[in-house]
């Protein structure tokens, strides 16, 4: 998600972690 993209130093599972918390 977005938010992933601020933090650009993580998994990318964290990017879908992040989706389903704003989902």
């Amino acid at each position: 998600g977005p938010g992933a993209k601020v933090i650009v130093r993580v998994p990318k599972n964290v990017d879908v972690v992040l989706r389903n918390s704003i989902l």
